[in-house]
């Protein structure tokens, strides 16, 4: 294998050094995550911009901005050298946590309206821009200290830990709003979630790198032969065709879930908490996730998460005849398993690009990559939030008898394109853990 095509040439770390920056990076995630997660993926982040008066678009919008400013990771990638990306990383979460910072205060001396909910969303910007950013060089850093033989693992490993860490930070911010919480409650949950926030940043610092950086300084702003090495890669172009056409599809299942769960007359407490139940899916898959990745391949698991979505879609518009009673504990069950399809994914996108990166310009393919799958799953809120705003409520469309609102019919659209979707798998590379490499490292 090449270095083109993904092999590990990179200066090798002690075992030890390795062991203990993968260490750090669980702790990491764990303490540092919940802020980004619970503004932009969870609950807490559309509740908090509605109860400042503002609108559903406002909401999803919200939602939108990392993917949204994942394009800039491609000039950053080439304005800062890899020598230097850990620091410059490092500095723009620190700017990232002031600006949410600003963002948690601002509302106490501001009125309620959508009008200054703008000024509280502009500060959120500068929060999501800024951790993007500083973002270009988070896998670039994990590259150098994960061995190539546990990469599923890691990442399976990784993304439970911190998805533990928010399901917890979830449940305890339902109980501690409540019912219908004041403004000042959500400014306690974002602020002990900021205190997180700036104490990852220690944790990062102390990450170790080789003493010889695996990217040298020199040709790392070439962005047209980067350009050229990812054109003329069929397999990249092919993979990023699909994880967009994926994540957008399975955005529908997503962040608009919350606002479908307050349409169905859910109080705050309820709203957060049952969709929070999509973290505690994700902790849950991610413990078998990297295993199913490194032994079973990526296409398996991309065509397992496919169905499971597809059948989840299927269920939701399917449900809207059933009694509040019952739509409860089946929302609840639909979202565990949500949130494992959407694990099984992660790892296993994040496995084959690890995969295919290429020895010199990582960040740029990286960010590359990345900007094409997060973009894809704004879009889908975008497009969720821009067409609640366009539809008038009541609005419903009859099929086959009974009367479907204009959530159940995006939900069965994105179901749908998933299913379409499984047909790209066929051209898609299988990644797995070679069998000589599959015992513990």
């Amino acid at each position: 294998m090449s270095p083109a095509h993904g092999e590990d040439h990179s200066p090798s770390l002690p075992t030890d050094a390795r062991r203990a920056g993968m260490r750090r990076a669980y702790l990491a995630q764990a303490i540092g995550l919940p802020l980004t997660v619970l503004l932009t993926e969870k609950s807490v982040g559309p509740l908090f911009i509605k109860a400042l008066g503002g609108t559903d678009f406002q909401a999803m919008l919200l939602s939108s901005f990392f993917g949204l400013f994942i394009v800039l990771q491609i000039p950053t990638s080439l304005r800062v050298t890899p020598t230097r990306g850990k620091r410059f990383m490092l500095r723009m979460f620190l700017l990232a946590g002031a600006a949410a910072g600003v963002a948690a205060i601002l509302p106490s001396f501001l009125p309620t309206g959508a009008g200054p909910t703008w000024i509280v969303l502009l500060f959120l910007c500068a929060f999501t821009a800024s951790r993007a950013v500083g973002s270009t060089f988070w896998f670039p850093l994990l590259h150098d200290v994960v061995p190539s033989n546990a990469r599923g693992r890691f990442f399976g490993n990784l993304r439970f830990v911190w998805n533990m860490s928010v399901y917890g930070c979830v449940v305890a911010a339902g109980v501690f709003l409540g019912a219908d919480p004041p403004l000042w409650k959500y400014q306690v949950v974002l602020g002990v979630a900021l205190a997180g926030h700036f104490l990852r940043n220690v944790i990062i610092a102390r990450i170790p790198q080789p003493s010889q950086h695996a990217e040298r300084s020199d040709g790392f702003s070439d962005w047209q032969g980067h350009l050229r090495t990812l054109v003329r890669r069929r397999e990249v172009l092919v993979f990023c065709l699909y994880l967009s056409t994926l994540v957008f599809c399975a955005g529908f299942l997503q962040q608009p879930m919350v606002l479908y769960l307050e349409h169905l007359g859910f109080d705050t407490s309820e709203n957060v908490v049952i969709y929070g139940f999509t973290t505690l899916g994700s902790a849950l898959a991610f413990l078998g996730a990297g295993f199913l990745v490194d032994h079973l391949g990526t296409k398996r698991t991309f065509l397992l998460a496919h169905l499971s979505l597809c059948a989840l879609a299927l269920i939701v518009v399917t449900s809207h005849g059933l009694a509040p009673a019952a739509r409860k504990p089946l929302l609840m069950a639909v979202f565990v398993i949500t949130g494992g399809a959407v694990a099984l994914t992660s790892v296993a996108a994040t496995t084959q690009l690890f995969h295919l990166a290429p020895l010199r310009g990582r960040a740029f393919f990286f960010g590359v990559t990345t900007m094409v799958a997060v973009t894809g799953r704004s879009l889908a809120y975008l497009t969720a939030g821009g067409v609640l705003a366009l539809v008038p409520r009541g609005w419903s469309m009859p099929i086959g008898g009974s009367l479907y609102n204009v959530y159940e019919v995006v939900f069965a659209l994105a179901g749908l394109g998933l299913l379409g979707g499984t047909l790209l798998l066929y051209f898609i590379h299988d990644v797995r853990r070679p069998h000589a490499d599959r015992t513990d490292p």
